[in-house]
Protein backbone atom coordinates (compact mmCIF):
# COMPACT_ATOMS: atom_id res chain seq x y z
CA UNK A 1 0.00 0.00 0.00
CA UNK A 2 2.96 2.28 0.39
CA UNK A 3 4.10 1.72 -3.21
CA UNK A 4 2.55 4.96 -4.47
CA UNK A 5 3.74 8.47 -3.76
CA UNK A 6 0.25 9.47 -4.97
CA UNK A 7 -2.43 7.36 -3.16
CA UNK A 8 -5.02 8.17 -5.85
CA UNK A 9 -3.03 6.02 -8.25
CA UNK A 10 -4.93 3.10 -6.76
CA UNK A 11 -7.71 4.08 -9.21
CA UNK A 12 -5.29 3.41 -12.04
CA UNK A 13 -5.13 -0.16 -10.69
CA UNK A 14 -8.90 -0.46 -10.64
CA UNK A 15 -9.16 0.89 -14.18
CA UNK A 16 -6.48 -1.61 -15.23
CA UNK A 17 -8.58 -4.43 -13.81
CA UNK A 18 -11.60 -3.23 -15.79
CA UNK A 19 -9.57 -3.06 -19.00
CA UNK A 20 -8.25 -6.57 -18.38
CA UNK A 21 -11.84 -7.75 -17.90
CA UNK A 22 -12.49 -6.52 -21.48
CA UNK A 23 -15.08 -4.01 -20.34
CA UNK A 24 -16.84 -1.99 -23.01
CA UNK A 25 -17.36 0.93 -20.63
CA UNK A 26 -15.79 2.07 -17.34
CA UNK A 27 -17.40 4.62 -15.02
CA UNK A 28 -15.99 6.28 -11.91
CA UNK A 29 -18.67 7.93 -9.80
CA UNK A 30 -18.41 9.86 -6.55
CA UNK A 31 -21.01 10.85 -3.99
CA UNK A 32 -21.00 12.44 -0.53
CA UNK A 33 -23.09 11.74 2.55
CA UNK A 34 -23.06 14.98 4.59
CA UNK A 35 -24.60 13.39 7.66
CA UNK A 36 -22.04 10.59 7.86
CA UNK A 37 -19.24 12.72 6.32
CA UNK A 38 -18.44 9.81 4.00
CA UNK A 39 -17.15 10.10 0.45
CA UNK A 40 -18.27 7.19 -1.74
CA UNK A 41 -16.33 6.29 -4.89
CA UNK A 42 -17.50 3.63 -7.33
CA UNK A 43 -15.54 2.07 -10.19
CA UNK A 44 -18.08 0.30 -12.40
CA UNK A 45 -17.47 -1.81 -15.48
CA UNK A 46 -19.45 -4.20 -17.68
CA UNK A 47 -16.58 -6.59 -18.27
CA UNK A 48 -16.29 -10.26 -17.42
CA UNK A 49 -17.03 -10.59 -13.72
CA UNK A 50 -15.54 -13.18 -11.39
CA UNK A 51 -16.71 -16.65 -10.57
CA UNK A 52 -16.39 -18.00 -7.00
CA UNK A 53 -13.06 -19.66 -7.86
CA UNK A 54 -11.80 -16.39 -9.38
CA UNK A 55 -12.79 -14.53 -6.22
CA UNK A 56 -10.85 -16.93 -4.02
CA UNK A 57 -7.79 -16.39 -6.19
CA UNK A 58 -8.48 -12.64 -6.12
CA UNK A 59 -8.35 -12.66 -2.32
CA UNK A 60 -4.79 -14.05 -2.39
CA UNK A 61 -2.17 -11.30 -2.70
CA UNK A 62 0.21 -11.69 -5.68
CA UNK A 63 -1.96 -14.45 -7.12
CA UNK A 64 -3.82 -13.66 -10.31
CA UNK A 65 -5.66 -15.41 -13.10
CA UNK A 66 -3.91 -13.06 -15.56
CA UNK A 67 -0.26 -13.91 -14.86
CA UNK A 68 0.40 -15.75 -18.13
CA UNK A 69 -1.28 -13.23 -20.45
CA UNK A 70 1.17 -10.52 -21.53
CA UNK A 71 -1.68 -8.35 -22.83
CA UNK A 72 -3.14 -8.09 -19.34
CA UNK A 73 -1.88 -5.23 -17.22
CA UNK A 74 -2.75 -6.33 -13.68
CA UNK A 75 -0.70 -9.49 -13.53
CA UNK A 76 0.05 -9.73 -9.81
CA UNK A 77 -3.36 -9.56 -8.15
CA UNK A 78 -2.36 -6.49 -6.14
CA UNK A 79 -5.07 -4.09 -7.34
CA UNK A 80 -7.45 -4.73 -4.45
CA UNK A 81 -4.67 -3.99 -1.94
CA UNK A 82 -3.60 -0.61 -3.31
CA UNK A 83 -7.09 0.86 -2.82
CA UNK A 84 -6.51 0.58 0.94
CA UNK A 85 -3.83 3.27 0.61
CA UNK A 86 -6.78 5.67 0.90
CA UNK A 87 -7.68 4.16 4.31
CA UNK A 88 -11.35 3.47 3.51
CA UNK A 89 -13.79 2.70 6.31
CA UNK A 90 -15.30 0.04 4.10
CA UNK A 91 -14.56 -1.45 0.69
CA UNK A 92 -16.87 -3.77 -1.25
CA UNK A 93 -16.52 -5.53 -4.57
CA UNK A 94 -19.72 -6.63 -6.31
CA UNK A 95 -19.07 -8.90 -9.27
CA UNK A 96 -20.84 -11.40 -11.48
CA UNK A 97 -20.37 -13.39 -14.66
CA UNK A 98 -23.99 -13.29 -15.78
CA UNK A 99 -24.90 -16.56 -14.14
CA UNK A 100 -23.71 -15.83 -10.62
CA UNK A 101 -23.32 -12.81 -8.41
CA UNK A 102 -21.15 -12.13 -5.35
CA UNK A 103 -20.23 -9.37 -2.95
CA UNK A 104 -16.84 -9.27 -1.26
CA UNK A 105 -16.70 -7.08 1.84
CA UNK A 106 -13.24 -5.94 2.94
CA UNK A 107 -12.36 -4.70 6.41
CA UNK A 108 -9.60 -2.12 7.01
CA UNK A 109 -7.16 -4.96 7.81
CA UNK A 110 -7.93 -6.56 4.39
CA UNK A 111 -9.85 -9.41 5.95
CA UNK A 112 -13.30 -9.96 4.55
CA UNK A 113 -16.14 -12.26 3.62
CA UNK A 114 -17.89 -13.44 0.46
CA UNK A 115 -21.66 -13.06 0.11
CA UNK A 116 -23.82 -14.44 -2.69
CA UNK A 117 -26.08 -11.94 -4.52
CA UNK A 118 -28.41 -11.99 -7.49
CA UNK A 119 -26.69 -12.87 -10.82
CA UNK A 120 -25.40 -9.90 -12.81
CA UNK A 121 -22.62 -8.99 -15.29
CA UNK A 122 -19.60 -6.83 -14.51
CA UNK A 123 -17.88 -5.45 -11.43
CA UNK A 124 -18.50 -2.53 -9.08
CA UNK A 125 -15.78 -1.57 -6.58
CA UNK A 126 -17.06 0.78 -3.86
CA UNK A 127 -14.95 2.71 -1.35
CA UNK A 128 -16.32 4.60 1.66
CA UNK A 129 -13.77 7.12 3.00
CA UNK A 130 -14.32 9.35 6.06
CA UNK A 131 -13.74 12.91 4.85
CA UNK A 132 -15.00 16.45 5.38
CA UNK A 133 -16.87 18.15 2.54
CA UNK A 134 -14.10 20.61 1.61
CA UNK A 135 -11.58 17.80 1.35
CA UNK A 136 -14.07 15.71 -0.64
CA UNK A 137 -14.36 18.45 -3.25
CA UNK A 138 -10.57 18.68 -3.55
CA UNK A 139 -10.44 14.89 -3.73
CA UNK A 140 -12.83 14.84 -6.70
CA UNK A 141 -10.77 17.39 -8.57
CA UNK A 142 -7.52 15.52 -7.90
CA UNK A 143 -9.17 12.24 -8.91
CA UNK A 144 -10.00 13.63 -12.35
CA UNK A 145 -6.43 14.90 -12.79
CA UNK A 146 -4.72 11.67 -11.73
CA UNK A 147 -6.95 9.26 -13.63
CA UNK A 148 -6.93 11.56 -16.65
CA UNK A 149 -3.13 11.71 -16.72
CA UNK A 150 -2.52 8.00 -16.27
CA UNK A 151 -5.49 6.42 -18.08
CA UNK A 152 -6.51 8.81 -20.87
CA UNK A 153 -5.10 6.63 -23.66
CA UNK A 154 -6.97 3.40 -22.89
CA UNK A 155 -9.25 2.31 -25.72
CA UNK A 156 -12.15 1.48 -23.41
CA UNK A 157 -14.47 4.50 -22.93
CA UNK A 158 -13.73 5.91 -19.46
CA UNK A 159 -16.00 8.37 -17.64
CA UNK A 160 -15.59 10.28 -14.37
CA UNK A 161 -18.92 11.57 -13.07
CA UNK A 162 -20.31 11.45 -16.60
CA UNK A 163 -17.37 13.22 -18.28
CA UNK A 164 -15.39 11.20 -20.83
CA UNK A 165 -11.64 11.53 -20.31
CA UNK A 166 -10.25 9.41 -23.17
CA UNK A 167 -7.93 11.15 -25.64
CA UNK A 168 -6.50 10.00 -29.00
CA UNK A 169 -3.05 8.39 -28.78
CA UNK A 170 -1.37 11.33 -30.49
CA UNK A 171 1.55 13.66 -29.88
CA UNK A 172 1.90 17.22 -31.15
CA UNK A 173 4.87 18.37 -33.20
CA UNK A 174 6.01 19.57 -36.62
CA UNK A 175 7.68 16.24 -37.39
CA UNK A 176 5.75 13.24 -36.08
CA UNK A 177 5.84 9.63 -37.23
CA UNK A 178 3.67 6.73 -36.08
CA UNK A 179 4.96 3.24 -35.41
CA UNK A 180 2.54 0.33 -35.59
CA UNK A 181 3.88 -3.19 -35.24
CA UNK A 182 2.63 -6.29 -33.50
CA UNK A 183 2.46 -5.48 -29.80
CA UNK A 184 3.75 -1.92 -30.32
CA UNK A 185 2.09 1.42 -30.95
CA UNK A 186 4.12 4.63 -30.76
CA UNK A 187 3.98 8.30 -31.68
CA UNK A 188 7.47 9.78 -32.08
CA UNK A 189 8.12 13.52 -32.42
CA UNK A 190 11.34 15.29 -33.41
CA UNK A 191 12.70 17.88 -30.95
CA UNK A 192 10.50 16.51 -28.19
CA UNK A 193 11.81 15.76 -24.72
CA UNK A 194 11.54 12.34 -23.11
CA UNK A 195 9.32 9.37 -23.73
CA UNK A 196 6.21 8.19 -21.92
CA UNK A 197 5.75 4.43 -21.60
CA UNK A 198 2.35 2.75 -21.60
CA UNK A 199 0.95 -0.74 -21.50
CA UNK A 200 -2.63 -1.16 -22.68
CA UNK A 201 -2.88 2.64 -22.73
CA UNK A 202 -2.05 2.85 -18.99
CA UNK A 203 0.87 5.15 -18.22
CA UNK A 204 3.80 3.38 -16.55
CA UNK A 205 6.58 5.97 -16.68
CA UNK A 206 6.80 9.66 -17.57
CA UNK A 207 9.76 11.54 -19.10
CA UNK A 208 11.51 8.25 -19.62
CA UNK A 209 14.95 8.21 -21.22
CA UNK A 210 15.38 5.37 -23.71
CA UNK A 211 18.38 3.27 -22.74
CA UNK A 212 20.00 1.61 -25.73
CA UNK A 213 22.71 -0.99 -25.42
CA UNK A 214 23.89 -0.53 -29.00
CA UNK A 215 27.47 0.57 -29.49
CA UNK A 216 26.32 3.87 -30.93
CA UNK A 217 28.21 7.06 -31.65
CA UNK A 218 26.11 9.81 -30.18
CA UNK A 219 22.51 9.22 -29.10
CA UNK A 220 19.93 9.62 -31.83
CA UNK A 221 17.05 8.71 -29.51
CA UNK A 222 17.73 11.86 -27.45
CA UNK A 223 16.75 13.99 -30.46
CA UNK A 224 13.21 12.65 -30.21
CA UNK A 225 10.48 12.01 -27.69
CA UNK A 226 7.06 10.51 -27.72
CA UNK A 227 4.49 8.00 -26.57
CA UNK A 228 5.30 4.27 -26.54
CA UNK A 229 2.52 1.75 -25.89
CA UNK A 230 3.90 -1.80 -25.78
CA UNK A 231 2.45 -5.14 -24.72
CA UNK A 232 5.71 -6.83 -23.80
CA UNK A 233 7.09 -4.35 -21.26
CA UNK A 234 7.46 -5.49 -17.66
CA UNK A 235 6.99 -3.28 -14.61
CA UNK A 236 7.55 -3.43 -10.85
CA UNK A 237 4.70 -4.11 -8.44
CA UNK A 238 4.10 -0.37 -8.06
CA UNK A 239 3.47 -0.09 -11.83
CA UNK A 240 5.65 3.05 -11.69
CA UNK A 241 8.44 2.38 -14.15
CA UNK A 242 9.62 -0.04 -16.77
CA UNK A 243 11.93 -2.99 -16.14
CA UNK A 244 15.12 -2.85 -18.24
CA UNK A 245 15.29 -6.46 -19.45
CA UNK A 246 15.99 -8.13 -22.79
CA UNK A 247 12.50 -7.43 -24.10
CA UNK A 248 12.90 -3.77 -23.16
CA UNK A 249 16.15 -3.43 -25.11
CA UNK A 250 14.65 -5.21 -28.10
CA UNK A 251 11.74 -2.75 -27.97
CA UNK A 252 14.12 0.23 -27.89
CA UNK A 253 15.99 -1.16 -30.87
CA UNK A 254 12.70 -1.42 -32.75
CA UNK A 255 11.85 2.21 -31.93
CA UNK A 256 15.31 3.37 -33.03
CA UNK A 257 15.08 1.41 -36.29
CA UNK A 258 11.74 3.02 -37.09
CA UNK A 259 13.11 6.49 -36.28
CA UNK A 260 16.02 5.99 -38.67
CA UNK A 261 13.96 4.50 -41.49
CA UNK A 262 10.96 6.86 -41.23
CA UNK A 263 12.60 10.22 -40.52
CA UNK A 264 15.60 9.89 -42.87
CA UNK A 265 13.65 10.10 -46.17
CA UNK A 266 11.36 12.74 -44.68
CA UNK A 267 14.25 15.02 -43.70
CA UNK A 268 16.03 14.46 -47.02
CA UNK A 269 12.91 15.64 -48.84
CA UNK A 270 12.46 18.52 -46.38
CA UNK A 271 15.93 19.93 -47.11
CA UNK A 272 15.74 19.39 -50.86
CA UNK A 273 12.27 20.99 -51.10
CA UNK A 274 13.41 24.06 -49.14
CA UNK A 275 16.55 24.37 -51.29
CA UNK A 276 14.51 24.13 -54.50
CA UNK A 277 12.03 26.76 -53.24
CA UNK A 278 14.85 28.89 -51.75
CA UNK A 279 13.12 28.92 -48.37
CA UNK A 280 14.78 29.04 -44.97
CA UNK A 281 14.81 25.75 -43.08
CA UNK A 282 13.93 26.88 -39.56
CA UNK A 283 14.82 23.53 -38.01
CA UNK A 284 17.94 22.94 -40.08
CA UNK A 285 20.42 22.87 -37.13
CA UNK A 286 18.36 20.11 -35.51
CA UNK A 287 17.90 18.21 -38.76
CA UNK A 288 21.63 18.52 -39.37
CA UNK A 289 22.31 16.86 -36.01
CA UNK A 290 20.04 13.99 -37.01
CA UNK A 291 22.05 13.46 -40.20
CA UNK A 292 25.32 13.71 -38.28
CA UNK A 293 24.17 10.73 -36.21
CA UNK A 294 23.15 8.84 -39.33
CA UNK A 295 26.51 9.34 -41.07
CA UNK A 296 28.62 8.78 -37.94
CA UNK A 297 26.91 5.39 -37.49
CA UNK A 298 26.90 4.47 -41.19
CA UNK A 299 23.11 4.45 -41.29
CA UNK A 300 23.00 2.05 -38.32
CA UNK A 301 22.97 -0.77 -40.85
CA UNK A 302 19.38 0.07 -41.76
CA UNK A 303 19.99 2.45 -44.70
CA UNK A 304 21.37 1.55 -48.10
CA UNK A 305 24.46 3.09 -49.70
CA UNK A 306 22.39 5.17 -52.10
CA UNK A 307 20.58 6.89 -49.21
CA UNK A 308 23.85 7.61 -47.40
CA UNK A 309 25.29 9.08 -50.61
CA UNK A 310 22.30 11.41 -50.85
CA UNK A 311 22.87 12.59 -47.27
CA UNK A 312 26.54 13.27 -48.01
CA UNK A 313 25.39 15.62 -50.79
CA UNK A 314 23.05 17.62 -48.54
CA UNK A 315 24.13 20.98 -47.00
CA UNK A 316 24.26 19.79 -43.37
CA UNK A 317 27.50 21.42 -42.15
CA UNK A 318 27.49 25.08 -41.08
CA UNK A 319 30.29 27.20 -42.52
CA UNK A 320 31.73 30.14 -40.58
CA UNK A 321 29.92 32.62 -42.87
CA UNK A 322 26.52 31.11 -42.04
CA UNK A 323 26.15 29.10 -45.22
CA UNK A 324 25.74 25.33 -45.24
CA UNK A 325 27.99 22.87 -47.02
CA UNK A 326 27.79 19.19 -47.90
CA UNK A 327 30.04 16.56 -46.39
CA UNK A 328 31.34 15.71 -49.85
CA UNK A 329 32.42 19.28 -50.53
CA UNK A 330 34.12 19.73 -47.16
CA UNK A 331 35.99 16.45 -47.56
CA UNK A 332 37.13 17.47 -51.02
CA UNK A 333 38.44 20.83 -49.74
CA UNK A 334 40.08 19.22 -46.71
CA UNK A 335 41.91 16.86 -49.03
CA UNK A 336 43.15 19.78 -51.16
CA UNK A 337 44.26 21.87 -48.16
CA UNK A 338 45.57 19.03 -46.02
CA UNK A 339 43.38 20.06 -43.05
CA UNK A 340 39.78 20.38 -42.01
CA UNK A 341 39.55 23.84 -40.40
CA UNK A 342 36.98 24.75 -37.78
CA UNK A 343 36.08 27.24 -35.03
CA UNK A 344 34.88 26.45 -31.53
CA UNK A 345 34.38 29.76 -29.71
CA UNK A 346 34.34 32.06 -32.74
CA UNK A 347 37.25 34.25 -31.64
CA UNK A 348 38.91 34.16 -35.06
CA UNK A 349 38.77 37.71 -36.47
CA UNK A 350 36.79 38.53 -39.60
CA UNK A 351 40.00 39.59 -41.37
CA UNK A 352 41.71 36.31 -40.54
CA UNK A 353 38.63 34.34 -41.46
CA UNK A 354 38.33 36.05 -44.85
CA UNK A 355 41.69 34.63 -45.85
CA UNK A 356 40.02 31.22 -45.81
CA UNK A 357 36.52 31.99 -47.01
CA UNK A 358 37.65 34.28 -49.85
CA UNK A 359 39.66 31.36 -51.17
CA UNK A 360 36.70 28.98 -50.91
CA UNK A 361 38.28 27.11 -47.98
CA UNK A 362 35.58 25.88 -45.56
CA UNK A 363 35.85 26.71 -41.87
CA UNK A 364 33.19 24.79 -39.95
CA UNK A 365 31.41 26.62 -37.14
CA UNK A 366 31.30 24.66 -33.85
CA UNK A 367 31.16 21.18 -35.36
CA UNK A 368 30.01 18.63 -32.80
CA UNK A 369 32.18 15.68 -31.88
CA UNK A 370 30.28 13.36 -34.23
CA UNK A 371 31.42 15.55 -37.11
CA UNK A 372 35.03 15.97 -35.99
CA UNK A 373 35.73 12.49 -34.67
CA UNK A 374 33.54 10.24 -36.81
CA UNK A 375 32.37 11.79 -40.07
CA UNK A 376 35.83 13.32 -40.61
CA UNK A 377 37.83 10.77 -38.65
CA UNK A 378 40.37 10.29 -41.47
CA UNK A 379 41.03 14.01 -42.06
CA UNK A 380 43.66 16.05 -40.24
CA UNK A 381 41.95 18.85 -38.32
CA UNK A 382 42.98 22.28 -37.12
CA UNK A 383 41.11 24.64 -34.81
CA UNK A 384 41.53 28.30 -35.83
CA UNK A 385 40.41 29.93 -32.60
CA UNK A 386 42.84 32.54 -31.33
CA UNK A 387 44.43 32.29 -27.93
CA UNK A 388 43.73 29.21 -25.94
CA UNK A 389 41.70 26.12 -26.57
CA UNK A 390 40.09 24.24 -23.72
CA UNK A 391 39.86 20.46 -24.06
CA UNK A 392 37.21 18.33 -22.38
CA UNK A 393 36.91 14.57 -22.28
CA UNK A 394 38.03 13.22 -25.66
CA UNK A 395 38.18 16.61 -27.39
CA UNK A 396 40.96 16.62 -29.95
CA UNK A 397 42.95 19.01 -32.03
CA UNK A 398 44.29 17.01 -34.91
CA UNK A 399 45.97 14.04 -33.25
CA UNK A 400 46.20 15.83 -29.90
CA UNK A 401 43.91 14.47 -27.22
CA UNK A 402 43.48 17.43 -24.89
CA UNK A 403 42.06 15.38 -22.05
CA UNK A 404 45.31 13.41 -21.95
CA UNK A 405 47.32 16.58 -21.49
CA UNK A 406 44.80 18.06 -19.07
CA UNK A 407 44.97 14.88 -17.02
CA UNK A 408 48.75 15.02 -17.19
CA UNK A 409 48.81 18.51 -15.73
CA UNK A 410 45.92 18.38 -13.26
CA UNK A 411 46.42 14.88 -11.88
CA UNK A 412 50.16 14.49 -12.39
CA UNK A 413 52.15 11.81 -14.19
CA UNK A 414 54.19 8.82 -13.19
CA UNK A 415 56.68 7.67 -15.79
CA UNK A 416 57.64 4.60 -13.82
CA UNK A 417 56.52 1.05 -14.40
CA UNK A 418 58.07 -2.20 -13.35
CA UNK A 419 57.76 -5.00 -15.87
CA UNK A 420 57.51 -8.56 -14.63
CA UNK A 421 58.78 -11.59 -16.49
CA UNK A 422 55.33 -12.13 -17.89
CA UNK A 423 55.15 -8.62 -19.31
CA UNK A 424 52.73 -7.35 -16.71
CA UNK A 425 53.22 -4.51 -14.27
CA UNK A 426 51.60 -1.89 -12.10
CA UNK A 427 51.57 1.87 -12.39
CA UNK A 428 53.89 3.52 -9.92
CA UNK A 429 55.61 0.31 -8.85
CA UNK A 430 58.95 1.03 -7.16
CA UNK A 431 61.95 -0.72 -8.65
CA UNK A 432 64.08 -0.91 -5.49
CA UNK A 433 63.84 -0.63 -1.75
CA UNK A 434 64.96 3.00 -1.49
CA UNK A 435 61.81 4.23 -3.21
CA UNK A 436 63.40 5.17 -6.55
CA UNK A 437 61.64 4.53 -9.80
CA UNK A 438 63.07 3.44 -13.09
CA UNK A 439 64.37 5.92 -15.68
CA UNK A 440 61.81 8.76 -15.94
CA UNK A 441 63.18 9.75 -19.33
CA UNK A 442 62.14 6.46 -20.91
CA UNK A 443 59.09 7.85 -22.66
CA UNK A 444 57.83 4.39 -23.61
CA UNK A 445 56.95 3.94 -19.95
CA UNK A 446 55.03 7.18 -19.54
CA UNK A 447 51.67 6.68 -17.84
CA UNK A 448 48.95 9.07 -16.73
CA UNK A 449 48.32 8.51 -13.05
CA UNK A 450 45.87 9.88 -10.50
CA UNK A 451 48.38 11.59 -8.23
CA UNK A 452 50.24 14.87 -7.82
CA UNK A 453 53.53 15.53 -9.59
CA UNK A 454 56.54 13.56 -8.36
CA UNK A 455 60.16 14.58 -8.52
CA UNK A 456 62.80 12.52 -10.30
CA UNK A 457 63.10 10.22 -7.27
CA UNK A 458 59.39 9.60 -7.20
CA UNK A 459 58.76 11.69 -4.09
CA UNK A 460 55.61 13.85 -3.86
CA UNK A 461 56.06 17.60 -4.32
CA UNK A 462 54.35 20.03 -2.01
CA UNK A 463 54.27 22.75 -4.65
CA UNK A 464 52.42 21.02 -7.41
CA UNK A 465 51.93 22.79 -10.69
CA UNK A 466 48.16 22.95 -10.44
CA UNK A 467 45.68 22.59 -7.61
CA UNK A 468 43.90 19.26 -7.98
CA UNK A 469 40.98 20.02 -5.68
CA UNK A 470 37.65 18.50 -6.71
CA UNK A 471 34.26 19.98 -5.94
CA UNK A 472 31.17 17.84 -6.58
CA UNK A 473 33.05 15.68 -9.08
CA UNK A 474 34.28 18.70 -11.01
CA UNK A 475 37.89 19.85 -10.89
CA UNK A 476 38.34 23.42 -9.72
CA UNK A 477 40.89 24.22 -12.41
CA UNK A 478 41.62 23.07 -15.93
CA UNK A 479 44.49 23.56 -18.33
CA UNK A 480 44.01 25.17 -21.72
CA UNK A 481 46.46 25.22 -24.59
CA UNK A 482 47.56 27.90 -27.02
CA UNK A 483 47.46 25.95 -30.25
CA UNK A 484 49.32 28.74 -32.06
CA UNK A 485 52.29 28.72 -29.68
CA UNK A 486 55.53 27.63 -31.42
CA UNK A 487 56.21 24.91 -28.87
CA UNK A 488 52.71 23.49 -29.16
CA UNK A 489 52.94 23.61 -32.95
CA UNK A 490 56.15 21.62 -32.83
CA UNK A 491 54.55 19.14 -30.43
CA UNK A 492 51.56 18.83 -32.73
CA UNK A 493 53.85 17.95 -35.62
CA UNK A 494 55.72 15.50 -33.42
CA UNK A 495 52.45 13.92 -32.27
CA UNK A 496 51.63 13.08 -35.88
CA UNK A 497 54.51 10.60 -35.65
CA UNK A 498 54.58 9.71 -31.95
CA UNK A 499 51.89 10.96 -29.58
CA UNK A 500 53.43 9.48 -26.45
CA UNK A 501 56.73 11.16 -27.11
CA UNK A 502 54.99 14.53 -27.63
CA UNK A 503 53.09 14.21 -24.34
CA UNK A 504 56.30 13.26 -22.59
CA UNK A 505 58.19 16.28 -23.95
CA UNK A 506 55.42 18.57 -22.72
CA UNK A 507 55.73 17.07 -19.25
CA UNK A 508 59.52 17.37 -19.28
CA UNK A 509 59.32 21.04 -20.25
CA UNK A 510 57.13 21.64 -17.24
CA UNK A 511 59.32 19.92 -14.67
CA UNK A 512 62.80 20.67 -15.93
CA UNK A 513 62.78 24.15 -14.39
CA UNK A 514 63.18 24.03 -10.62
CA UNK A 515 61.13 27.22 -10.46
CA UNK A 516 58.05 25.07 -10.76
CA UNK A 517 58.81 23.06 -7.65
CA UNK A 518 61.05 25.05 -5.32
CA UNK A 519 58.43 27.00 -3.38
CA UNK A 520 57.48 28.86 -6.51
CA UNK A 521 54.86 31.57 -6.39
CA UNK A 522 51.66 31.27 -8.39
CA UNK A 523 53.03 33.95 -10.75
CA UNK A 524 56.20 31.97 -11.46
CA UNK A 525 54.23 28.83 -12.11
CA UNK A 526 51.95 30.72 -14.47
CA UNK A 527 54.94 32.12 -16.36
CA UNK A 528 56.45 28.66 -16.67
CA UNK A 529 53.25 27.38 -18.20
CA UNK A 530 52.88 30.34 -20.53
CA UNK A 531 56.41 29.69 -21.74
CA UNK A 532 55.18 26.60 -23.58
CA UNK A 533 51.66 27.76 -24.37
CA UNK A 534 49.74 26.44 -21.37
CA UNK A 535 47.47 28.27 -18.97
CA UNK A 536 45.45 27.30 -15.88
CA UNK A 537 41.90 28.62 -15.66
CA UNK A 538 39.06 28.37 -13.17
CA UNK A 539 36.20 26.10 -14.13
CA UNK A 540 33.61 28.41 -12.63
Amino acid sequence: MDQFSEPLLCFRELVQNSVDAEAKKIEIKTGYDKDKQLLEIQVIDDGAGMSLDNIRTYLTLFDSTKDTNIKKIGQMGAGKVFAHALKPKLMTVETGNGEQGYRVVFNPDLSGKILETTPHEGTNVRLFIPMKLTKARAFNKKLEEVVGEWCKYIKTPLFINGQKINEPFKIKGDYVERIEEEGLEAEIAFKSFGYEFFKGGILLEKTHYLYSRDNEKGDILSLFGGLVNAERVDFPISRNGVVRNEEYYELIRTVKKNIVKKFTPRFIDEIKDKIDSKKIIIDQPFINRFFHHILANNGYGWLDRQTLDRINQLPILENADGSFLSVNKVKEKAKQQGYLYYLIDGSFSATELSAFLDNDIPVLRKPEMLVREDIFKHESKQCLDNGYYKGYMSERFGVFNFSRISDLLTRGFVSKISLSSTGGGFLGTRTDNDGNFDNPFDFSKLRIYGADFKDFQGNPQENILLDSYWDENCREHSVILNVSHPFMKSMRDLALKNQRLAYYFIACELIKSKKVFDNASARLRENEMLRIGLKAVDNE
